[in-house]
């Protein structure tokens, strides 16, 4: 009896192993048909040109508020704030980003589901698809940058102002 249920076991679990490889499968090919490096890659260029040009922006700013004249600003302070911009715009590498979201994606949906929405992706309209997805993201991601920095900017300057104010205190 013993051997039964370890002999039903094994076979379940090597059962469950084939379909979650073959799930795995599946979703890596999704991946590769949403091209989802690629938008990642796309979107970790853009927002270190734009984290670049907002640091650049948001470091005056913060001299301004402070007072403190340009030329007064040390090469070793401007490096330091310049470091802790590039460490921002990069937290993630593309590969955690897909590894990540391939760990997520399709969790409630069944190995049929998903071979359906890899044919989608696969198809003539999917590509369409996935190719306006490509372009909406990089206007996206400016409208949403631009935007940010303006936040951004008001909100460092409100940080800079309740600094002065609790020092002042």
């Amino acid at each position: 009896m013993k051997r039964v249920v370890l002999l039903l076991a094994l076979t379940l679990s090597m059962h469950a192993r084939a379909d979650e490889k073959n799930r795995s499968e599946i979703i890596g090919r999704i991946v590769a048909a949403q091209h989802l490096q690629q938008m990642f890659e796309q979107q970790q260029q853009q927002s270190k040109a734009t984290s670049e040009e907002f640091g650049k922006s948001l470091f005056q700013n913060m001299l301004t508020d402070l007072g403190v004249p340009e030329n007064k600003a040390s090469p070793s302070l401007r490096k330091a704030f310049s470091d802790y911009m590039a460490r921002c715009s990069s937290m993630f590498s593309v590969e955690e980003l897909v590894t990540t979201w391939s760990s997520l994606y399709g969790k409630d949906m069944s190995e049929d589901e998903l071979s359906q929405a890899l044919a989608y992706y696969e198809s003539p309209v999917g590509r369409k698809d996935v190719n306006a997805s490509q372009v909406a993201l990089i206007e996206f991601s400016k409208v949403m940058a631009t935007e940010g920095q303006k936040r951004m900017q008001k909100s460092v300057s409100k940080f800079v102002d309740d600094i002065k104010a609790a020092t002042k205190k």
